[in-house]
């Protein structure tokens, strides 16, 4: 799972790769962690690769804040979840304008971001699942078509033939 990790505070970056580290050893798990220390490298690397999982976004950081870096990802990737760092929620209602996850609040414990990983690692598995589901389905309906028309074509092909078997 990729997972972009973007703070100003290269504090907060390494508590998140502690606690990151810490659920693998717990739980399992493959977390390919990038870190970013403002939203422009940020920006840069979606632009160029858009194959992030998770992001977790400090709110505060100089140059554009997380909001402004959050509707700009989300032009690119609809898909890639985003929870927002902060230690003022009066930012609530605006990260819902770019369908956030949720917000994990400054200090951050570990206990409310292995409840919030784990819960989104879930709804990941599902959308996966699901994905792997229609791709199913499509290839079956496909098949299904072909099963069609070759029926179809063979039917034609015997009457053929047997319009000049009568001939």
């Amino acid at each position: 799972m990729r997972v972009a990790l973007c703070d100003d505070e290269s504090y907060v970056l390494s508590v998140l790769e502690d606690y990151f580290q810490r659920y693998a050893d717990k739980n399992g798990g493959d977390f390919s962690l990038i870190k970013f220390t403002s939203g422009i490298p940020l920006l840069k690397y979606v632009e160029e690769n858009n194959d992030l999982d998770i992001i977790f976004l400090d709110i505060q950081m100089p140059e554009l804040n997380g909001i402004e870096v959050a509707h700009i990802i989300r032009k690119k990737d609809a898909d890639v979840k985003i929870f927002f760092l902060t230690s003022i929620i009066k930012y609530a209602l605006e990260g819902y304008k770019v369908n956030a996850e949720r917000y994990l609040t400054k200090p951050l414990n570990y206990g409310r971001f292995q409840k919030e990983l784990e819960r989104v690692i879930k709804a990941l598995d599902l959308e996966n699942k699901d994905s792997l589901l229609k791709r199913m389905m499509r290839a079956y309906l496909k098949s299904i078509y072909l099963i069609f028309f070759i029926s179809r074509r063979l039917d034609e092909i015997r009457e053929f033939i047997q319009k000049k078997e009568k001939y």
